[in-house]
Formats: C-alpha cells, structure tokens, sequence
C-alpha cells in the first residue's frame, strides 16, 4: 500500500515539468494513475471535506458528507472536520503496521518517524513527484482489449481475432487437428567408399587344367593378386639388411 499526503505533495514546486506544474488534486490523481504506483493501491488523504473540484464527479448527497471517494480507480479519503490529515495518516501506518510494502508519500517529519515505527518505508514528496514527471513523459505501448490479456480465451473472443485476422469463423465442433511437428532427422552418413578390386586376367593354361578336372573352383579365388594386396612384398635375407 502507499500512502500519499496528498496536500503535502502538492505543495512542492519546482519539481514537475511546465505542462505539469502546480497540478490540483484531480491532476495529481491522474499522474498517479499513470505512474508505476498505481498497481501498489494508492491511497490520497486530505485535510478537510469532500474537495470541490470532485464534487460534480460524485453525487450530489455525498458532498460534504463523505469522507472517502473513488477517483479514476484511486481512493482518496478526507479527513473531516476536527481532525488533520496527519491523524488519518498514522492511524493508517499504525493498521497496516508490518506489511512489507507499506509506503509513505510525505516530506513531513512527525509522519516520517511513524512510517518507520510502524516497519514501513518513506519517500519524499519532491523525490515522489520526479518519479510521477518521468512515468508521464515515458512513452506507451496501445493498451490492448481487457479480453486480450486474458487466457484462455473464450469462444466469443476466439470469433472476434480471428474475424478481424481475416480467419472467417471458427468451427468449435470440428477444431482443427494439431499436426505434430516433424522430428529433426539425424544427418545421414555418406556410404563408406569400397575399395575396388583389380581384375587380373586367368592364365588361360590353368583356366583349361581347372575346366577339365571338372573340379568346383571359383576361378577368381585363383587371382593371386587379390590375396597379397597390401602384403609387404619378401625382401630375401642379405648381410646387409642383418646389421
């Protein structure tokens, strides 16, 4: 939670940039909407009653009397008559008191020493302030459709993206099969290449001997040369070759 003294931030001049100087509390709101606080439930506390720059925003029954509003998403509490903004705010620290994201938005002392009693932490309002200047001048991306943001989607958001895709409409009965992705074949191996065989030509004597002995012999288990390829060739034995 963040508690912003809302009055004691707008006091501080000099921080915000000249298109956003010397804002009111409905601008003040609006900066810290679109500011990086906003998803940390802001809380303004005022001195006073319901502003009257608010009133025409609410019901007419609630001026004057109520002392909480919603403004833009953001709560903003009046402290009432008879009682400060200041009182509002330490009862506050004192409720949330231990909660690890309790945050004080205030440059005043008394207010300070309670966010650390109560185990919070403080900023100061000008320090508070550069940071709301630096989230306006950031740059947005088009905020997309609420439905958009959510999964699953439901069958009435599925036939709007896909009519505005140009994807013509869904057939919910007949969904389409998923097609499993193909499996990376592993690289296939080139074939290890064969050593080629010389063919030597029979002696046409033994191919005639072998012939008429009628014998079953594969002429070319005869080739001599096939058997002794790569055989190191007999040296004889010499005086030379023993030393």
């Amino acid at each position: 939670m963040v508690i912003i003294d809302a009055y004691n931030v707008l006091n501080v001049e000099g921080v915000l940039p000249a298109h956003l100087a010397a804002p009111d509390l409905v601008q003040l709101v609006d900066l810290v909407r679109k500011s990086r606080y906003f998803l940390c439930r802001p809380v303004l506390v005022c001195d006073g009653h319901l502003s009257s720059a608010l009133r025409p925003r609410h019901a007419a029954g609630a001026a004057g009397r109520a002392t909480q509003v919603r403004l833009n998403e953001i709560r903003i509490i009046f402290s009432g008559p008879g009682e400060e903004a200041d009182d509002v705010i330490e009862r506050m620290l004192a409720l949330h008191s231990g909660s690890a994201s309790l945050l004080l938005v205030s440059s005043d002392r008394r207010l300070q020493r309670a966010a650390r009693r109560a185990g919070g932490r403080y900023l100061e309002s000008a320090e508070f302030l550069g940071d709301l200047a630096a989230d306006a001048a950031a740059p947005r991306l088009a905020s997309r459709p609420e439905f958009a943001r959510r999964t699953p989607l439901s069958r009435g958001e599925i036939a709007h993206w896909m009519r505005l895709f140009g994807l013509g409409e869904p057939d919910f009965d007949h969904p389409p099969a998923l097609t499993p992705a193909p499996s990376p074949e592993s690289p296939k191996r080139p074939p290890k290449p064969t050593r080629a065989v010389p063919q030597t030509e029979i002696d046409p004597i033994l191919r005639h001997l072998v012939q008429k002995s009628g014998l079953e012999i594969d002429l070319a288990e005869l080739d001599m040369q096939r058997w002794v390829q790569g055989v190191e060739p007999f040296r004889p034995w010499s005086e030379d070759s023993s030393s």
